[in-house]
């Protein structure tokens, strides 16, 4: 393979010499000889004087060769100090040329440390017009080209680039917030999936093997959570209307519960006879319920007991 078609990617960036100033060159080199030798970079390829080589072909002048010893970024700051001063390209050729060049080193991992300012500097670009030119270079190559051709204005291709970008965020915006939805969507799914598997055993066994799906699985999981919210709530309102019954039944009994209270106090002011005691208040012949009755003074002899126990004499 020929050096011509071995040339760094970063020199093919820069374009040859039209036909006539190739022949042109051709011409002095062959009248003067080959005054500045064709440079090769470590691993052979052509870095610089793609034009002379061409020249020398044309002239049938044996070319001169030199290794340059650089590497990496090196290689690239090098290329870029040979070119910065190219007198056949205008301001749009060499921004466009500047963008690549930078695409190029910004996907290179040895080569990120060379700026995009750098290379709008060396190349004569204003940041301004690189910037404008990166957009047209990564949103639109084959406008990129044409308008290094001259066959599409910068400020056309820019307009349309710019719009192009701006949509191309746009959807990318879009399809974050649709990754973002599908994200939190899944992990709602793996939550609930996971209340199953703590709460539903045998739907979890069954999702497992197949039998029925996780929709089904959790829809049958809510059935049985409805299930037993609407048993709790009719348990919660049964034991509500029995306090409220309770409490209905201890009024209702109040007043005569006010006389067994009069009479304890005269039994204790004046033995009786136990058969006395129940004659009066057989519950078969008044209208208190006995075992309330019994209950609330059981209740209150015990509430008496452990105040008495707080008592101290001296």
């Amino acid at each position: 393979m020929g050096y011509l078609e071995n040339v760094h990617p970063v020199a093919a960036l820069f374009p040859m010499l039209p036909d006539d100033e190739l022949e042109e060159l051709a011409a002095d080199i062959k009248e003067h000889g080959l005054l500045d030798s064709i440079e090769l970079d470590k691993d052979g390829q052509l870095i610089d004087g793609r034009n002379r080589l061409k020249a020398c072909e044309l002239a049938g002048v044996e070319p001169r060769f030199s290794l340059y010893e650089g590497s990496g970024v090196a290689v690239i700051s090098h290329i870029l100090s040979k070119n910065q001063n190219r007198r056949h390209q205008d301001k749009t050729h060499r921004a466009i040329t500047a963008a690549k060049i930078y695409l190029q080193c910004k996907d290179n991992y040895d080569l990120k440390s060379i700026r995009a300012f750098n290379i709008a500097k060396m190349n004569q670009v204003s940041a301004e017009y690189f910037s404008q030119a990166l957009t047209i270079v990564e949103q639109t190559p084959k406008q990129a080209d044409s308008v290094s051709d001259g066959v599409m204005g910068f400020r056309e291709a820019y307009e349309i680039a710019k719009r192009l970008k701006q949509e191309a965020e746009m959807r990318s915006k879009l399809q974050a917030e649709v990754e973002k939805q599908r994200q939190q969507q899944e992990q709602e799914r793996l939550q609930r999936l996971e209340s199953l598997r703590e709460s539903f055993s045998d739907l979890t066994e069954k999702y497992s093997s197949g039998d029925i799906t996780l929709d089904e699985a959790l829809a049958e999981a809510a059935e049985r959570q409805y299930q037993a919210q609407n048993a709790k709530v009719a348990q919660e309102k049964k034991e509500k209307e029995e306090r409220e019954a309770y409490q209905q039944r201890v009024r209702i009994n109040s007043k005569e519960l006010g006389s067994v209270i009069d009479y304890i106090t005269k039994v204790l002011a004046y033995p009786v006879s136990r058969q006395g005691v129940c004659e009066r208040f057989d519950n078969k012949q008044s209208g208190l319920d006995f075992n309330l009755t019994k209950v609330i003074l059981m209740e209150a002899a015990n509430n008496l007991m452990a105040l008495a126990e707080g008592w101290s004499y001296e």
